[in-house]
């Protein structure tokens, strides 16, 4: 079977809830990296060449995690309509949408970054450690020449220092590493389907957008642990996953919640926002809205930093993809 070569990273079938229907399946990005709007139809949308596919040692491609990821979709797609249509689901059915949202939420670039980051600093992390330990180092240097070959005196100095130093240098991550990321995903679906849903309803002319980070899940700072802050499975954790421009699906641990609610524009606005503090670069609506674009714009510098206090050096190298 020919490996398809345009991958999108937020589904079609999803951003056509978020596009105009005039001009036709039109949707607006906006890039909050250049500070541009631009409208574009939904296939020509958050798309990247080959994004999920493995290129194999004979210069081939395996693209099964893109299938894989189709069929979540494919399930999905007409189980978003039962939500927005006030429709009960089925077990099975809230196992198939619960799936859907934790692969949305780890398919992200703003996620595989983070876990691209959070990798190369733990292993900066051992390399520190190594380096501030006379015995550790000595062993490591006889294990490192062993390997390379003598080094000098001054060679062996430099080296220390860079262990101890990572900031000095730059790590650029190969897209493929970061597939690996996908192996946190079956950890989610049950999760996500054991949370209490409501979906809350836009009113006009508030309207929700989406991002390519749109699954987001917060703890209230007032209930944060001061050592490990929150996680999905906080009891005050609130997930967010706008459905379509009017709904948006709201996941908390509360039991005592409405499976429908109408969001007024207090609601709405705060939603948004964190679409745009937690989006990697771009957002997603149905018009040209100058006030979107100042929004991104106003938190294009939010992305998330990983925090690692404690032990360790100062700062770490900073991490980017690498795309080939």
């Amino acid at each position: 079977m020919p490996v398809k070569k345009r991958h999108h990273f937020v589904p079609k079938f999803y951003l056509r809830h978020f596009a105009a229907l005039e001009p036709q399946e039109t949707i607006w990005t906006f890039d909050t990296e250049k500070d541009e709007a631009r409208g574009s139809t939904v296939d020509a949308t958050a798309y990247e060449k080959y994004l999920y596919s493995v290129k194999l040692e004979d210069g081939s491609r395996r693209d099964d995690l893109e299938d894989f990821i189709a069929d979540i979709e494919d399930k999905a797609a007409p189980l978003l309509k039962k939500l927005i249509n006030r429709e009960t689901l089925l077990d099975q059915e809230r196992m198939d949408f619960a799936s859907f949202i934790a692969i949305m939420y780890v398919r992200t670039d703003a996620f595989r970054h983070q876990y691209a980051e959070y990798m190369m600093r733990f292993h900066q992390l051992q390399m520190y450690a190594t380096a501030c330990h006379d015995g550790a180092f000595k062993t490591h240097i006889e294990r490192y020449q062993r390997d390379r070959g003598a080094m000098s005196d001054e060679e062996i100095d430099q080296l220390r220092d860079s262990m101890k130093s990572p900031q000095k240098f730059k790590v650029s991550v190969a897209k493929d590493f970061t597939l690996a990321a996908f192996g946190l995903y079956d950890r989610l679906p049950p999760i996500f389907f054991n949370m209490n849903w409501t979906i809350l309803e836009a009113q006009a002319p508030q309207y929700f957008i989406t991002s390519d980070n749109p699954v987001i899940f917060e703890v209230p700072p007032a209930y944060q642990s001061p050592i490990y802050g929150g996680g999905i499975v906080h009891k005050m954790v609130e997930l967010t996953f706008p459905l379509t421009a009017q709904h948006c699906l709201l996941a908390t641990w509360n039991k005592e919640i409405f499976p429908w609610f109408a969001a007024p524009r207090e609601m709405v606005k705060p939603i948004n926002r964190y679409r745009a503090v937690y989006a990697r670069r771009f957002l997603f609506g149905p018009r040209n809205d100058y006030g979107i674009r100042k929004l991104g714009a106003k938190y294009k510098e939010s992305r998330l930093q990983l925090k690692m206090d404690g032990f360790g050096p100062e700062e770490y190298s900073p991490v980017s993809l690498r795309r080939k």
